[in-house]
């Protein structure tokens, strides 16, 4: 559907719709950006699932929820998906990973796995049997090297915007994907 809806190619009974999430996170825009309202709920009290946020949200080092943080937040979503939910799933990847990225250290070990081979190899020997060696695995090292470029990584900074343009990344994102279902056809 997403590749029909990119390549316009959708039909009158095909019309994509989606839902308006997360309003209790909605934002004022006033005319001053420091006054308190415009400060998002995610930063002032991180609401969301622990396992899923962003590294420097949980390290409580940025001042404003951004792009990044969603897609980084998507990223580690399509993870777990990818590991708890195959009907060959190993039985204790979900409460490791929850273990793992739902408690104290959550952060670091994250930082870890996505800069570090030996930690990121570790992370995806959980991914099943039924999803090794194909398009998971490449779609997930193809937007780690998107979200964090190898270079950026070198320097030990990771998180955040990084002076990228959210269009680009998100079009980098995209590409990997598009390139993985084309493989597929």
């Amino acid at each position: 559907m997403l590749s029909k809806y990119r390549n316009n190619d959708i039909s009158a009974s095909e019309t994509p719709h989606g839902f308006l999430i997360d309003l209790d996170l909605a934002k004022y825009v006033g005319t001053s950006p420091n006054t308190p309202s415009s400060i998002p709920g995610s930063i002032r009290r991180r609401t969301g699932t622990r396992l899923f946020m962003a590294i420097d949200i949980l390290e409580g080092t940025c001042t404003r929820h951004s792009w990044r943080h969603d897609l980084e937040s998507f990223f580690y979503v399509f993870i777990w998906l990818c590991v708890v939910v195959p009907i060959d799933a190993y039985p204790e990847a979900q409460s490791i990973f929850e273990r793992q990225w739902g408690g104290r250290g959550a952060a670091s070990l994250k930082y870890k796995q996505v800069t570090k081979q030996d930690a990121y190899d570790d992370m995806m020997s959980w991914i099943p049997h039924s999803m090794k060696g194909g398009v998971v695995e490449r779609v997930v090292w193809g937007w780690r090297g998107v979200l964090f470029p190898a270079s950026v990584r070198d320097l030990g900074f990771i998180t955040g915007d990084e002076g990228r343009d959210m269009k680009e990344v998100y079009k980098d994102m995209l590409a990997v994907l598009d390139k993985e279902l084309l493989a597929l056809q």
